[in-house]
């Protein structure tokens, strides 16, 4: 996947070159926190997936409407600030959404209850944040420029810098309820920090797991996507062991979660996997035709969303048919990246058009 012109490997390539840098901060940049660097011996085992291939419905319609609540009356999609640019990860904190801004080292905030906006520039020393998550807390990035990561205070915009061990060259990033988890594509392995303490260490992923991207939580394991190898990889975030999960065609996007399924994209076949943690069996689902570049995936309790990068497009699908819906995106919302679901709406993050757009009205 090419994203702003930038080879990502579909979800981040590990390189540190640093974008322009925006304006100066009016933050504090506290002093690095040296850290405990610990390599964790990892146990390999593949487990093996049966490949079906399942063609799905191919349909267009409006979004669905939410007929339970009030709808917002806001205009859909919300350009981020002037000079903001490149929205590469989203996340929900239950009142704000927020958005890491790749290419101006900046963050942006979208009052979910009015869909007012500002940005909040990175510290100095903060460079390319590629993903963005929050602790129940502070909001946390993953700056792949300068290896480290950013906590911002959503009362007060203060933002604080924080070292990583070395090898880290974190992109996207999780958080488990005690620690946050960072994948390092060009060192094949992850990092785990704990925000209490400041201390982080590496764990080297099992050899056949390649080029770390995507992470998630399922609420007991930490789930690694693995572009380089196509596959997957399980830890065990108590003591460290890893398994690789071989997928039936390469994963090579994000993940999201549902029930007992794990649910890949794979941009590079165009399609996305649903992989049952039961039984070890992987199924290809088929998108709709007009569906290119399949990339951030989200569950909203019903339905799986899937964006679709290249065609500016998103996919319902029905998670037990597999049958698929194509949801087009309002007018000049280009290149969705990243979904996100706040229990109502689903949200895009969209690069290229930098602004974010609701797009669909989930029932409850």
């Amino acid at each position: 996947l090419v994203v702003g012109g930038v080879a990502l490997l579909n979800r981040g390539d590990g390189d540190n070159d640093p974008a322009d840098v925006g304006p100066e901060p009016a933050t504090t940049v506290e002093g690095d926190t040296t850290p405990v660097v610990t390599t964790v011996e990892t146990t390999v085992e593949s487990t093996p997936a049966t490949t079906e291939v399942v063609d799905t419905a191919v349909a267009t319609t409006e979004a669905p409407a939410d007929t339970s609540a009030p709808a917002l009356t806001y205009d859909p999609t919300i350009a981020l600030p002037t000079g903001t640019e490149n929205p590469f990860d989203i996340v929900f904190d239950g009142t704000s959404f927020w958005t890491a801004n790749l290419n101006t080292d900046d963050v942006s905030r979208i009052d979910r209850a009015t869909g007012q906006v500002n940005s909040i520039a990175l510290p100095d020393g903060a460079l390319r944040p590629y993903g963005i998550t929050t602790d129940g807390t502070s909001i946390w990035t993953a700056n792949g420029g300068t290896s480290n990561l950013t906590r911002i205070d959503p009362a007060t915009g203060d933002a604080t810098n924080f070292a990583l061990p070395e090898g880290s060259t974190p992109q996207w990033i999780t958080f488990d309820g005690d620690e946050l988890w960072m994948t390092n594509a060009s060192t094949s392995s992850v990092t785990r920090f704990d925000p209490a303490t400041g201390e982080g260490s590496i764990i080297a992923l099992p050899d056949g797991a390649l080029t770390p991207e995507s992470i998630a939580y399922d609420g007991t394991s930490i789930w690694v996507q693995n572009t380089g190898s196509g596959n997957l990889t399980q830890i065990d975030p108590t003591t460290g062991a890893a398994t690789n999960v071989e997928l039936p065609v390469p994963g090579d996007g994000d993940m999201a979660f549902e029930g007992s399924n794990i649910w890949i994209t794979s941009h590079g076949s165009n399609n996305v996997i649903k992989y049952d943690l039961d039984t070890g069996e992987g199924t290809v689902v088929s998108l709709p035709a007009a569906s290119v570049g399949p990339s951030g995936i989200v569950f909203d309790g019903t339905s799986i969303w899937v964006a679709n990068y290249e065609s500016s497009t998103a996919v319902q699908i029905d998670p037990t048919t597999l049958d698929a819906t194509t949801v087009t995106l309002p007018t000049g919302a280009q290149s969705p990246l990243e979904l996100i679901f706040d229990g109502r709406y689903i949200w895009s993050a969209n690069f290229d058009s930098s602004d974010v757009t609701r797009i669909a009205a989930v029932a409850t």
